[in-house]
């Protein structure tokens, strides 16, 4: 039963996200492309951080 209602949970949510994408590709693209810029740099930041976590990890072990 938990796993239907997850599996409901997520799936309303992807139809929301899909929603909002479409409603900031019609009416602002420029923040639509913001977000990407932004999620991208998140994405390497913490792939920086993850990196730099484990050559602390190295250094000291």
């Amino acid at each position: 039963m938990a796993q239907e209602v997850q599996e409901a949970t997520e799936a309303a949510l992807e139809v929301q996200v899909a929603g909002v994408t479409g409603v900031l590709q019609e009416e602002a693209p420029e923040a639509l492309e913001a977000i990407e810029v932004l999620e991208a740099q998140v994405d390497h930041l913490e792939l920086g951080l993850h990196l730099e976590e484990a050559v602390e990890e190295t250094r000291f072990h």
